[in-house]
């Protein structure tokens, strides 16, 4: 053991916790997408469990006047997307499957990398370059689900008359807003995953000399 850590065993164990800014933001942002993908896939499958709720929603009565509209609005568009759910049920179940467990690994493999643990950066590259693949998938895969839903939207009636919406116009506008949405998840992701390899942050979550089998003399 070197003679500057037997004076200060604690120098070394600080500077080895001492973690970058944009790493914790990164790992924070991470770890949010993890917890809405977990909320979200499993939502998806409580659905095809109990269909049935979901379904009186649906058919709730509306009532007059804007307040009615806008309810009706939100009938057509919510069984827009259930009828979407149900006619592709068999790539949605899959893709929540995979949802619930990527996003589980995230948030494990963030939590491991925000308290500095011995080369957990490795799992997190894992679970963020998986992430990040999942979110490629779920685009292409879910485009029918999308265009449902973006169709049921165009479709609705407008409260004011007197404003004129382009059905083409909004359609683009919605079709852009997924795929922005989809880019900002491979944005904070792609941040993490370039923050992960950053010679500073790898020696963090390497071992240092005083944990390893050879001691300094």
């Amino acid at each position: 053991m070197s003679v500057s850590s037997m004076r200060n065993p604690r120098s070394s164990m600080s500077s080895r916790a001492r973690r970058p800014l944009y790493l914790v933001a990164a790992l924070i942002g991470c770890w949010t997408l993890g917890v809405g993908g977990t909320m979200t896939g499993c939502a998806t499958l409580r659905f095809y469990r109990e269909p049935d709720k979901l379904s009186m929603e649906v058919h709730k009565p509306t009532g007059d006047g804007l307040a009615g509209l806008v309810a009706e609005q939100q009938r057509v568009a919510r069984k827009a997307f259930v009828d979407a759910l149900d006619l592709h049920r068999d790539r949605v179940v899959p893709l929540a499957v995979a949802n619930i467990l990527l996003s589980a690994m995230l948030l494990v493999a963030c939590a491991r990398a925000l308290t500095a643990q011995r080369n957990a950066h490795h799992l997190a590259l894992q679970a963020i370059a998986a992430n990040i693949l999942y979110v490629v998938v779920e685009h292409f895969a879910l485009g029918p689900v999308h265009q449902a839903l973006i169709l049921a939207l165009v479709s609705l009636p407008i409260p004011d008359p007197s404003q004129q919406v382009d059905p083409a116009q909004l359609t683009s506008t919605l079709t852009w807003f997924i795929r922005m949405l989809g880019a900002f998840h491979v944005g904070v992701f792609g941040l993490a995953f370039y923050a992960l390899t950053r010679p500073r942050v790898v020696a963090l979550f390497q071992p240092s000399a005083s944990d390893g089998h050879g001691e300094e003399v």
